[in-house]
């Protein structure tokens, strides 16, 4: 990497981090929605000493624990401050801008680098909409954990050593531990990796340290489960709800927001009423949503394609001042910019590999979230990809001088 490309990344961080504060200090309201409010709960009990629970209700698995853990350590230190907890926030977003950048560097060298950093400094979706850094919620930790966790796996391909395979399973660990999405796609790694023709040695390596590391990573949460419910509760008991409504037959806009509170709710508190315990409650709505699949299959599967337009809409929806729907410009460029990094691809053989295991790997989550969720929120963590394809596009403008190659780890440092 050049004096004047490492420069450019330099000023990007500084405008990332000024854009991130300067929105951090001006949304200083106390009051906190939907589910920043029940993490805040569990990280406030966690603080006073009162256990993983939300306030006055029974110990719970229904939450992932590092983002509560996370919001808890800052207050322990600075009190029940909101505003310090978006502080940190804004910080941890631009150490994702630098990740993304490093990322670019290592498949697509230098100039990718500098323009990736570049957008992702002002990409809108990292602080100015309801899932960004400014809002006490597991996205701005999540995508710092999963770009991570995405830069370590292609650093290890670039150089394969058993210490980037551990540093790799490490952060897919804690990402594991923060939204139960990746999981899946750590048992298709194998797979991914045959279909790239990555060497099979090195790939049984990489495999085989990341589930151990992952493994080691979320057992106390697995024996902590067990010892609490007497069941083994290896994610959440959230999966259950999930599926429930995803699936259910009054589901009509895909995202089954309404369904939660007309039919989930009250059967909820129905069965907590009889003290049904809460990993068996679990359980009995997992059924019930694969029930659902099995009773009206043309229907889940109409749900899915639906919520697979829904990740993919390139509109969000602002509840600030009222609830409106725009036209996120920013996510629309970089979704183009990847459309055209594939085309690319099969121009530029040097590039191909790189290109197809990010679009897999974000094909994956489109997929993923086309089962369960569905909502411009649920694309944020992805889209850091995005940007690293967008700015390999960029690349081959004219505009640019084509000195754009390949890099490996040790030109990073």
């Amino acid at each position: 990497m050049t004096r004047y490309q490492k420069i450019v990344i330099g000023v990007s961080l500084l405008i990332a981090l000024g854009i991130r504060i300067q929105v951090a200090l001006h949304d200083n309201t106390s009051t906190l929605r939907g589910d920043a409010t029940s993490y805040d709960e569990i990280a406030m009990n966690l603080v006073q000493g009162k256990g993983y629970r939300y306030a006055g209700g029974e110990l719970t698995a229904s939450r992932l624990p590092l983002y509560p853990l996370f919001l808890a350590a800052i207050y322990r230190v600075a009190g029940h401050n909101y505003q310090a907890a978006r502080m940190v926030q804004a910080v941890l977003s631009t150490l994702t801008v630098l990740l993304i950048a490093l990322w670019a560097h290592t498949l697509f060298g230098g100039l990718s680098a500098c323009l990736a950093a570049l957008i992702a400094s002002v990409y809108p979706a990292f602080y100015a909409y309801y899932f960004s850094s400014t809002e006490l919620i597991t996205e701005t930790l999540y995508v710092f954990l999963l770009t991570a966790a995405l830069y370590t796996f292609s650093v290890y391909w670039t150089r394969p050593s058993w210490s980037w395979a551990v540093i790799s399973g490490l952060f897919w660990g804690l990402t594991s531990l923060t939204r139960p999405s990746s999981l899946p796609f750590l048992f298709l790694l194998p797979f991914i990796s045959i279909l790239l023709r990555y060497p099979l040695r090195q790939m049984l390596r990489y495999c085989g340290m990341v589930w151990f590391m992952v493994g080691l990573v979320m057992a106390p949460w697995m024996i902590r489960n067990y010892l609490v419910f007497r069941h083994l509760v290896p994610v959440s008991t959230g999966v259950g709800v999930n599926l429930y409504s995803a699936f259910h037959p009054e589901n009509r806009d895909g995202f089954g927001l309404d369904v939660f509170y007309k039919f989930y709710m009250p059967e909820e508190e129905r069965l907590s009423s009889l003290g049904v315990p809460e990993a068996e409650r679990a359980n009995y709505f997992f059924r019930k949503g694969l029930g659902f699949i099995r009773a009206y299959p043309g229907h889940a599967f109409r749900l899915f394609v639906r919520r697979i337009f829904l990740y993919m809409d390139p509109r969000t929806t602002l509840y600030r001042g009222g609830k409106r729907q725009i036209v996120t410009w920013g996510y629309l460029f970089v979704l183009t910019g990847t459309v055209a990094a594939f085309f690319l691809s099969l121009r530029h053989k040097k590039y191909r590999r790189e290109i197809l295991s990010l679009c897999l790997i974000f094909g994956y989550f489109v997929l993923f979230y086309g089962s369960m969720g569905g909502s411009e929120r649920y694309r944020f963590p992805t889209e850091p990809i995005l940007i690293l394809l967008a700015s390999f596009t960029l690349s081959f403008l004219p505009l640019f001088p084509r000195q754009n190659s390949k890099a490996g780890v040790e030109s990073i440092a």
